[in-house]
């Protein structure tokens, strides 16, 4: 492996780490644009560096994290309402976060939230 291919490989490694790691007060702010700030690279070094290593776009990876983290806050309290989640997670309105979350999960948030309640407490999985 050339050292540019191990750099970039490290690098979303190091992206990932980080991103699987942010608090949720944070999650808002959580962008590829900041990202890329955060380890002094460019935009699109970032996309170009994580479609050749992840096979994903980081901007993909990062929604599909923000889901996974709705849901989870959707199992731990059934009455935190899916405009509040929204917020947390940084979408611009709950409308986009339906789609967003139904687009993943085949369902829009309330019925995610009906259906898992009288189910395990597993992780969800996306598609």
């Amino acid at each position: 492996m050339t050292n540019r291919k191990k750099n970039g490989k490290e690098l979303c490694n190091r992206v990932v780490d980080y991103t699987l790691a942010c608090p949720l007060e944070n999650l808002k702010t959580l962008t590829v644009e900041n990202i890329a700030k955060k380890f002094g690279i460019s935009k699109m070094h970032l996309i170009k560096s994580f479609k050749i290593h992840r096979k994903i776009t980081p901007g993909k990876f990062i929604v599909r994290e923000k889901m996974l983290r709705a849901a989870s806050l959707m199992q731990k309290d059934s009455n935190l309402i899916v405009k509040k989640i929204a917020g947390i997670l940084g979408f611009s309105t709950s409308d986009y976060f339906i789609r967003v979350f139904k687009k993943h999960f085949g369902m829009p948030p309330r019925q995610y939230r009906d259906y898992k309640a009288g189910q395990d407490k597993e992780y969800p999985q996306t598609r």
